[in-house]
This record gives C-alpha cells, structure tokens and sequence, in this order.
C-alpha cells in the first residue's frame, strides 16, 4: 500500500539535472528552496544544515576547482 502516492511519484520521476540555464535564480526562489531544505527531518530535530551560496564569479570558480565536471560551469549558483 502506498500511503505517500504523490511522494512515490516524485521519486519514480526524478533525475539527475546536468544541463543548466545560466539565468540567475530570482533570489526569492533560492531562499524558497533553502527554506524547505532547512526543515528536512534530520536526527534528533536538530536540523544542522549550513548552506553557502556561491554566486559570484569567483566563488564559482572555486567550487568547480574542487567539483570538475564541465556541466557544474554553467549553473549561476551553487549551494
């Protein structure tokens, strides 16, 4: 019995994004999607998460010195 249809959907419909606009993210988007990544259940309630927004040109470069995969290149943010 699937007690989560719309869930199970989702992760039956999933994929791995490897192609990216270079359009920047409205930051009222970003901060949307932060906040429902913060609330993510983790052990004890304790929500430990540290996001880091790298989207100026220089702290792109560095994420993709230490992640080098050429499709990483055309996102506008990484978190």
């Amino acid at each position: 019995m699937n007690t989560y249809p719309e869930l199970y959907s989702l992760s039956l419909n999933r994929f791995s994004c490897r192609s990216y606009s270079s359009q920047p993210v409205p930051e009222d988007a970003m901060m949307a999607v932060l906040d429902v990544a913060r609330l993510a259940p983790s052990a004890c309630n304790r929500q430990p998460w540290i996001f880091v927004i790298a989207d100026t040109p220089d702290e792109r470069e560095a994420v993709a010195q230490s992640y080098s995969r050429d499709w990483i290149r055309t996102a506008p943010e990484y978190i």
